[in-house]
């Protein structure tokens, strides 16, 4: 830390690849058995090779060259995880051509937005998502072609993966384009849209091969020898794709699940032994609380990254110790800073935080008020600069303008604060801060301490609107199977970790489930909603 309050990871020890992405994932692809298993569909049974992903992801490269040109257009992929997604992800990064994830779960009037942002020539979607895509096709006709990626028939507005590629009129041998990695974009990813509407973020071709450095920097990586890691992330998600990403780099297989079910999850690492699961915080709960694992041996497993929301530290430590890991990862990260802010240590652990800054980071916490930077333990907003950050929001300039400091920071969004040591712990969203009585409150802190208790599953808290107080902290809170807990029981074990403006003052609410994003996030607009409706109070 220098004198003006500057956290750094200091120095990466390998250097950032100069060339396409797709040069380092095709080298690191053609060092592997040509027959190797690297993806394989638990629901279908579908499996494709290392040497099927390299041909079938090159054959479509020289198709896209030929169907998108020199136009400058980009293309979408709207699908559940899927043995050929990553074949259209390769292929893109091949030809150069920017592809932009998306969430298959959108609806119409979601998808409406995001279409009118991105305007893809060439959409590449899995069968389900058709009836919603030729509903579309009507207004923007800037997409020209839908290409189903899990089907082998064609249909009448939509060619398969295989009818699609072997149209291409190109002869000439597959060469992987150049590209200016600084001011290419390889990714556009959607922000979950919490502080308004979702934001095409941009990651350019130098930001993904600077997180593919820092994940494998030799003071971040894995001490595991894990070689089979489950692909239940949504891979259009940045924590999802970069899963897939560095398995690839790392020699890994991945088992791919479409969404979680509960004894499909369990009998998946069970059969399939996984050895490596990155799951978020209320997988993690599940693993610990719910009694269908006695039923499952899920002995195979020696690691488990956690991230994309907050968890409580004893969970981590119950994980570690139930299952005999050899590490268990906590970190944190953003779509905006290209995944990688920060993660544990394997060797020295901290309580409570989530790590050390990744090599070739540096962040301040700035003062809300005043902007300057803080010193150790003082809260504020969480502000980095690295190689890693986005080029900014897909036409949306001013958007991109206000998501940086006037001295080049990017402002996280998120409440936190450095040690002496600089190890960074996180308080809470800088926009879902409950203020009650002038007093600040982060919900996450609320929800850790409910999560300890022994008869509850998972929870969450917003702040109820009041004429007087101005928000009330509210919790709604899933009861553990055969449970009973009444509102006062949970109010009463709250009351007995914090102050009194902490107290549940807006009570407490049950419920069957907690509605939440595919990242794990908690849609907290939708708990705000039932303020008004709840299903169930006690």
């Amino acid at each position: 830390m220098s004198e003006e309050n500057i956290f750094s990871g200091g120095k990466r020890q390998l250097p950032t690849s100069q060339v396409n992405t797709g040069v380092e994932l095709l080298e690191a692809l053609k060092k592997r058995d040509k027959n190797f298993i690297i993806f394989e569909d638990v629901e279908t049974g579908e499996t494709i090779t290392v040497g099927e992903l390299i041909e079938n992801a090159c054959q479509l490269s020289k198709r896209l060259t030929d169907f998108i040109g020199k136009s400058g257009n980009i293309i979408a992929v709207a699908s559940e995880n899927n043995v050929n997604y990553f074949t259209v992800v390769l292929a893109a990064l091949f030809s150069g051509v920017p592809v932009a994830l998306l969430d298959p779960n959108y609806t119409i009037y979601e998808l409406r937005t995001i279409l009118s942002i991105t305007k893809p020539a060439l959409v590449f979607c899995s069968l389900k998502q058709i009836p919603k895509y030729t509903k579309v096709l009507v207004t923007y006709r800037s997409i020209r072609k839908l290409v189903v990626i899990d089907s082998k028939d064609d249909g009448k507005q939509f060619d398969s993966l295989r009818t699609f590629t072997e149209r291409s009129t190109t002869i000439s041998n597959f060469t992987i384009k150049d590209v200016n990695i600084k001011k290419e974009t390889a990714f556009i990813l959607f922000s979950s849209g919490t502080t308004g509407l979702p934001k095409g973020v941009m990651l350019s071709h130098f930001s993904i091969n600077t997180t593919m450095v820092m994940a494998g920097d030799p003071t971040i990586k894995s001490p595991t020898k894990a070689d089979i890691t489950l692909g239940l992330l949504p891979i259009y998600h940045v924590y999802g794709l970069f899963v897939v990403i560095m398995s690839i780099l790392e020699d890994r297989k991945v088992v791919l699940l479409k969404k979680f079910e509960p004894q499909l999850f369990l009998k998946t690492i069970q059969n399939y032994k996984i050895t490596r699961l990155a799951v978020v915080p209320p997988l993690v709960q599940f693993l610990l609380n719910n009694p269908l694992i006695e039923k499952y041996d899920l002995s195979s497993l020696q690691e488990i990254g956690s991230g994309a929301s907050m968890l409580p530290e004893k969970s981590r430590t119950e994980a570690i110790k139930k299952f005999n890991l050899k590490y268990f990862r906590v970190g944190y990260g953003l779509t905006e800073s290209g995944l990688s802010v920060s993660s544990m240590p394997y060797n020295t652990p901290r309580p409570g935080s989530v790590g050390k800054l990744y090599p070739g980071i540096s962040a301040v916490i700035k003062d809300l008020r005043t902007g300057k930077n803080l010193p150790p333990y003082s809260q504020g907003e969480i502000c980095i600069k690295a190689d890693s950050v986005m080029q900014g929001y897909y036409g949306n300039p001013q958007a991109t303008k206000n998501s940086f400091t006037k001295d080049g920071w990017l402002k996280t969004g998120d409440l936190g604060y450095f040690d002496e040591d600089g190890y960074l712990y996180i308080v809470d969203r800088l926009k879902e801060v409950i203020k009650y009585k002038g007093f600040q409150i982060a919900p996450a802190e609320l929800e850790a301490i409910l999560l300890t208790h022994p008869k509850i599953q998972d929870a969450g808290v917003v702040g109820k609107p009041d004429d007087k107080a101005g928000e009330l902290p509210t919790a709604f809170v899933i009861k553990k199977s055969g449970a009973k807990l009444t509102e006062n029981e949970v109010k009463f074990y709250v009351a007995g970790f914090v102050k009194r403006e902490k107290h549940l003052h807006g009570g407490v609410i049950f419920l069957d489930e907690l509605p939440r994003m595919s990242s794990g996030k908690l849609k907290r607009k939708d708990l705000k909603a039932l303020l008004n409706n709840p299903k169930s109070k006690l």
